[in-house]
């Protein structure tokens, strides 16, 4: 995975396609270096664009135009001044280079849209813009990482003075400068590895924010990722455990480390911990297993749930799976029914202790039973029915006629996402809970299924105290929409 990252700013990259505005017999780069101070400003403006659309031929005019970006009267002028100078290319490089100085703010600011627009052939520029990292305008500095990162691995040098950055009080330097250190890449990774062990929480949690999105080309901050879980700041705990989960093969190591990690007190790390264990797949379910088997760990809830999530690639899991159908823990008993069916027909061996969980006397567990088998048996008209039946008997669900009548085979899917929903809801809750996918499950199941699924949502989230629910549901032309709020499981 790679993470895009977009400035607040709206910063940008100088558009070169402007449309030449063409003299009747195009002058000579004298006339139109003479033309650069006509009282007119129509002129001087004409003068500037047919300067910059000649592109390096005119690269004898840099000093005049860099005469017009910083001391002609209007500020339009100036701005396509430095655009110019941009098409003209590296041969000012250097000129602009030395304009970073300028005492004007508006000269510095355009300085670095030029260079930004150069690219990596300004690399020249790279230790001017260290400084104007520390320039006193929060778009300036802004723009400065972000023309760093233009400028790409060229720009490795600056990588000190941008980790430096990071520490910035301006949101927007911060975004920016994250975004050059993922663009420099893989000569970044040391460095930003080392921003780890900073003093700065804001800096450590922007180093691993960074190498979450570099993935496996920062393979070798695995061991200070597996550090940095023991963070004392929770952000970067869980940015830790994200990185990890962006690693690949090289995080193996990482297992029990990012195991642990859901035993964290904060959610956050819990939630980036179990999806790391979830992409590490197949290499994390040894360990998982492990816990689920120990009646003494405090993560078997936790290991169920990450083992679901991974569907098949966990079925070297199933015998502790089935193992925990029988557990006494009647949460532990339906999370794993739910977990075998994600991982659907790979868990066959365990339809016998499923299909005895259907006389369970707890409504939950017989509801879990009759998902799995019907994920482990999806051609099995006989297990589909038997969700239809565990769901109708189901005290303060009570599905109406024109819901029931809906739910045919050719509805599997729908259906098995409905359930989903509420078994999930009913039995272990981790992390943030349905968002957009309850809309998506209203909107296709129809109106019918919006009584019983309110019911069901307040009954179950209610506040406590007596405040409105969590949400509130209405119909919308035969189907659903939700309000802005959304539903979380704590």
């Amino acid at each position: 995975m790679r993470i895009l990252i977009a400035g607040a700013l709206g910063l940008f990259v100088l558009g070169l396609g402007c449309p030449a505005i063409a003299f009747a017999n195009p002058p000579q780069i004298p006339e139109l270096v003479k033309a650069l101070t006509a009282e007119d400003k129509a002129v001087r403006l004409k003068a500037v664009k047919e300067l910059g659309n000649l592109g390096t031929a005119a690269k004898t005019a840099i000093p005049a135009l860099l005469a017009v970006m910083k001391e002609d009267k209007e500020k339009e002028v100036r701005a396509h001044a430095a655009r110019a100078l941009a098409q003209i290319g590296p041969a000012a490089v250097p000129h602009l280079a030395q304009a970073l100085t300028a005492d004007d703010p508006f000269v510095r600011y355009q300085t670095v849209l030029a260079l930004a627009a150069i690219g990596p052939e300004a690399r020249e520029a790279v230790p001017a813009l260290h400084k104007a990292l520390k320039d006193v305008q929060g778009k300036t500095r802004a723009q400065a990482a972000f023309t760093l990162g233009e400028i790409g691995s060229e720009a490795q040098a600056a990588v000190p003075a941008l980790i430096e950055a990071l520490k910035d009080n301006d949101p927007d330097v911060c975004v920016q400068v994250v975004s050059a250190l993922v663009k420099i890449g893989r000569t970044a990774v040391a460095p930003v590895t080392e921003a780890l062990r900073n003093d700065k929480p804001a800096v450590r949690y922007w180093a691993a924010f960074i190498l979450t999105a570099l993935g496996t080309d920062a393979a070798e901050a695995v061991p200070a990722l597996r550090e940095a879980l023991k963070d004392k700041q929770a952000r970067v705990r869980a940015t830790a455990a994200a990185a990890l989960g962006e690693m690949g093969v090289r995080a193996e190591d990482a297992v029990p480390f990012l195991i642990e990690a859901l035993k964290d007190s904060d959610q956050e790390v819990q939630a980036h911990a179990a999806h790391a264990l979830t992409q590490l797949g197949p290499r994390a379910v040894k360990s998982l297993s492990a816990e689920l088997t120990d009646r003494r760990s405090g993560l078997r809830h936790s290991a169920l749930f990450v083992l679901g999530q991974m569907g098949a690639d966990a079925k070297a899991a199933v015998p502790a799976l089935n193992a925990a159908l029988l557990d006494k823990d009647l949460t532990l008993c339906k999370t794993a029914a739910l977990a075998l069916g994600q991982m659907g027909p790979d868990t066959r061996e365990a339809i016998p202790t499923l299909t005895a969980l259907l006389k369970h006397s707890d409504s939950d567990v017989r509801i879990g039973a009759a998902l799995a088998l019907a994920r482990i048996q999806p051609n099995d008209p006989a297990a589909l029915d038997r969700l239809y039946q565990e769901l109708a008997r189901v005290p303060y669900l009570k599905p109406t006629p024109g819901l029931l009548a809906q739910l045919d085979v050719r509805r599997q899917a729908e259906i098995q996402r409905y359930l989903d929903l509420f078994v999930y809801a009913t039995s272990f809750r981790f992390g943030d809970g349905l968002k957009q996918e309850s809309h998506a499950v209203l909107a296709q199941l129809g109106a019918d299924a919006i009584p019983a699924l309110v019911r069901t949502l307040n009954k179950l989230y209610a506040d406590p105290k007596g405040k409105e629910p969590v949400a509130e549901v209405m119909p919308v032309l035969g189907g659903a929409v939700l309000q802005e709020r959304t539903f979380f499981f704590v």
